[in-house]
């Protein structure tokens, strides 16, 4: 039966591979003009994963597009797949549907992409908005023009002219996908019902062009990611073979403080904030990035009203999810918004969401968690190597409070998702228990830096604040003012004569201590990647610790720019002695620093440059944009 099925598709293919070559563009076998259900170009070697042309015919640079753009892709694909990858899987030996296996961004039928592949074709949640109607476009039923139709990922079913039957299934994850039939008029949604979709006899003749989009990320409601479709046909004589293609929803991964960014943001909805954003606009525009504005005083308005709300950064967190296209990879920036219950949360629905910008929401905001829950305490570090582990797209940390684990901390639905893409974890649990807002973005941040690992980490210390407050009151600068013009006006002599502030912070620095120590073994550091912050504390209800001097760790990165909060520290000979100490530390490896005033609202309000800010990062090492493995296409031994 194998025989009889397989030798006409055998013999369907070979035909349409010459009509291919030897009519002219546009022509069928027949010689006549291929409609836009007919699919002549099947037996090409390159066919375009997601065609932007009405029709099948073939752009004619078709056979060069993929491989010479991505050249990794197709070499480099190591994924550790789970076990049920690794089933022996029943197909016939020409493969009667096809998806893009070896995720060069194209579907062949050389037999790079037969079904069964080791590798199953990477596909996009469709979270974006191409239309901009305020709706996803995973929850309508429609394709939205070429931009959104670039978001499908190509599934084809080959000509089965000999076939009496044939029904395409979706055997595993048929509530995660939507299915579309490019058809004459642009794409249909396939019926998504059991048993599966039967194939008309003229759709058996000439095969099916197909899109796929997933409805949801890993570990949304438990969904692995995973998709199974199956292609059963049946011929005359009543014996069955069956074609099985897999196909894998791209993880969501979040990208570093290092990353490139083309937009930075903040919340403007006060007043008082309008030195802030003047400032914050000048540098930002000068380190080649946009600065936007959101909420009633910004260019960007909100339905919602956002009151006071100025902590963009713990509002939403901007991640990126890609597969590979035809021109390229198609990446597609992600809004996971906050799960705090508060107004400026919807900027993600409201003003984020869009062309390109995707959205989700993992988690609901919890009760009695203080800040713990905040995108302030959700960080990802710069791509490490840890002995013989590698994490290229780096390795998410998050706070909590070791006397009370299980509930203050990161949402624990948040860390479940961020689980469930298998890319950046397992996740690091720094102790942030002894800060009052419990953030990690208080204690840790990173620069750039050529060669070597190719950053430094940034940690807060407060015995080298005290380090050098002692040393100039002993050259006899005790007088110096610190705090000049700002609530809690001092000297140097008056911070150190302050017993409690002194033996406070003599406390903190243990804590932080073995955080650094914790950081140093998990992401594979050195003392020498390490350089140490100015920072001092005041105690707040007795224990928990809040920036006295404004926070310099708590800072925007947009490349070799370092934008830190004005620390209106020691006033030494015209200079500012804390400004000084972070350019020592700093500008020798190539970074030039910024100092903003963000004592009011920000650091009155227990926060500073960074927990206001946010930042849309291109996934890109170093800048460089073919290196591939930035584009979440080669997942590694990481997964849990």
């Amino acid at each position: 039966m194998k025989a009889n099925l397989l030798l006409p598709v055998l013999a369907s293919t070979l035909l349409c591979t010459m009509a291919a070559c030897g009519s002219g563009a546009g022509e069928a076998a027949d010689g006549s003009a291929a409609g836009p259900d007919s699919i002549a170009d099947v037996g090409s070697d390159e066919i375009p994963a997601s065609d932007h042309n009405p029709g099948s015919d073939l752009p004619p640079d078709a056979a060069d597009v993929g491989s010479e753009l991505l050249p990794d892709q197709a070499t480099e694909v190591t994924d550790v797949l789970p076990d049920w990858y690794e089933a022996e899987v029943v197909v016939t030996e020409v493969p009667m549907l096809l998806v893009d296996s070896n995720r060069d961004g194209l579907v062949t039928t050389d037999g790079a992409d037969d079904s069964g592949g080791s590798s199953p074709a990477l596909l996009l949640v469709n979270a974006d908005d191409d239309d901009s109607d305020g709706v996803r476009d995973c929850d309508d039923e429609q394709v939205n023009g070429p931009q959104d139709e670039a978001d499908l990922a190509s599934l084809l079913v080959k000509p089965l002219p000999d076939a009496a039957s044939a029904t395409l299934e979706v055997t595993r994850g048929r509530e995660q996908i939507r299915i579309f039939r490019k058809v004459a008029q642009g794409w249909t949604p396939l019926p998504n019902a059991e048993p599966g979709y039967e194939l008309s006899q003229h759709e058996m003749t000439s095969g099916l062009t197909l899109g796929v989009e997933a409805l949801r990320f890993r570990g949304e409601e438990q969904f692995d990611g995973q998709i199974e479709l199956t292609l059963s046909a049946t011929g005359g004589d009543g014996e069955t073979l069956t074609s099985t293609a897999r196909m894998l929803v791209a993880p969501l991964l979040l990208t570093s403080g290092l990353d490139p960014a083309d937009v930075a943001y903040a919340a403007f909805t006060m007043p008082e904030q309008e030195g802030f954003m003047a400032a914050m606009e000048g540098i930002v525009q000068g380190a080649g990035a946009g600065w936007v504005t959101v909420g009633p005083l910004g260019e960007l308005p909100m339905v919602t009203d956002p009151g006071g709300d100025i902590w963009f950064q713990d509002a939403v967190e901007i991640g990126w999810s890609a597969f590979p296209g035809p021109n390229g990879p198609v990446v597609q920036h992600v809004a996971i918004q906050a799960p705090r219950g508060n107004p400026l949360d919807q900027v993600a629905p409201e003003v984020l969401l869009g062309p390109d910008m995707g959205l989700v929401v993992p988690a609901q905001p919890r009760s009695n968690t203080y800040w713990f829950d905040w995108f302030g305490n959700l960080e990802t570090s710069p791509p490490l190597t840890v002995g013989t582990q590698t994490y290229p797209h780096g390795r998410i940390y998050v706070g909590h409070d070791p006397d009370d684990p299980s509930w203050l901390c990161m949402h624990p639905d948040i860390q479940s998702f961020l689980t469930a893409q298998q890319a950046q974890g397992p996740l690091l649990l720094l102790d942030t228990g002894w800060l009052l807002i419990g953030h990690v973005d208080e204690m840790v941040s990173w620069i750039p830096v050529d060669g070597g690992k190719g950053f430094k980490m940034l940690i807060a210390s407060t015995q080298s604040t005290i380090d050098l407050l002692e040393q100039l009151q002993a050259s006899g600068h005790a007088s110096a003012p610190v705090f000049a013009g700002k609530t809690g006006a001092t000297t140097v002599g008056g911070l150190l004569s302050n017993k409690p502030v002194m033996d406070f912070n003599k406390l903190v620095q243990p804590r932080i201590d073995a955080n650094r120590e914790l950081l140093k073994k998990e992401f594979g550091l050195n003392e020498e990647d390490i350089i140490d912050v100015p920072c001092l504390f005041t105690p707040e209800s007795g224990k928990y610790a809040v920036a006295l001097m404004p926070d310099m760790v708590n800072s925007l990165v947009l490349g070799h720019h370092f934008i830190s909060p004005d620390p209106f520290g020691p006033v030494v000979d015209g200079k500012d002695a804390f400004k000084e100490a972070l350019r020592e530390l700093l500008e020798p490896w190539g970074v030039e620093v910024h100092f903003v005033d963000n004592w009011y609202p920000y650091h009155s309000w227990s926060g500073e440059i960074h927990c206001g800010t946010n930042a849309r990062r291109l996934p890109e090492k170093g800048g460089n944009p073919g290196h591939i493995h930035t584009f979440g296409l080669t997942i590694t031994s990481r997964w849990d």
